[in-house]
């Protein structure tokens, strides 16, 4: 099962690297926009290149100017169209970045892992739980096996808990801090070990009414 459960979440890590991503603040903020070499400047920017891009077009064929200058008005055009077009937009997605050669392959694998190790919670627990019952009395079984439902429950409770409230809040004060001062890039790595150690304390946390 853990092998199946491997398969599957490394056939659908995009997935998986696109959920751990999501706490990253937009591109368009300003630690997210160094990491690009550019501010929230240049997007207003690349809408007033845009703009004056398409002004230029029509007064390029517009048969006001002479055929030259309006062949180089239309080229001017295109080029400064083109030069507002590939400045980000906001809102789009942040992403991190790796440093190595096969870093992308390597993080992506060890995601696989740690959320194939997840979902074969349960069975682990109940591998233990089998492993330990023949050594119980009557009434330390009737204990073990709401422990057995419950512990796999809490836990991943406090990995969602942990996802939805604390890894956005605590990934965008990690970040804003003293943001002036740093050029912010983040690893994916470096990202990905602080989400799952994250995750995996509080969900641990989480355990403590047992």
């Amino acid at each position: 099962f853990r092998s199946v459960a491997f398969g599957v979440c490394f056939w659908q890590n995009h997935h998986l690297l696109n959920l751990l991503n999501k706490p990253l603040p937009p591109v368009s903020t300003h630690t997210s926009n160094k990491l690009n070499g550019i501010t929230n400047d240049n997007v207003s920017t690349g809408q007033h290149l845009e703009r004056a891009g398409r002004a230029l077009s029509q007064v390029a064929h517009s048969g006001a100017t002479p055929q030259a200058e309006r062949q180089a008005l239309a080229r001017a055009a295109r080029e400064i169209t083109h030069a507002g077009a590939s400045l980000p937009q906001k809102n789009q997605p942040n992403v991190p970045i790796t440093t190595g050669v096969g870093e992308p392959f390597t993080v992506s694998v060890t995601v696989a892992f740690y959320a194939a190790l997840l979902i074969s919670l349960p069975l682990l627990l109940y591998e233990l739980y089998a492993f330990v019952i023949p050594a119980l009395k009557p009434q330390e079984k009737r204990v073990a096996q709401p422990i057995m439902f419950a512990a796999p429950a809490l836990f991943v409770a406090g990995v969602v808990f942990t996802y939805i409230v604390v890894l956005p809040a605590a990934v965008k004060f990690l970040q804003g801090y003293n943001s002036n001062q740093f050029d912010a890039f983040v690893q994916a790595k470096a990202l990905y070990s602080f989400e799952v150690a994250t995750m995996g304390v509080i969900g641990l946390a989480f355990e403590m009414p047992l």
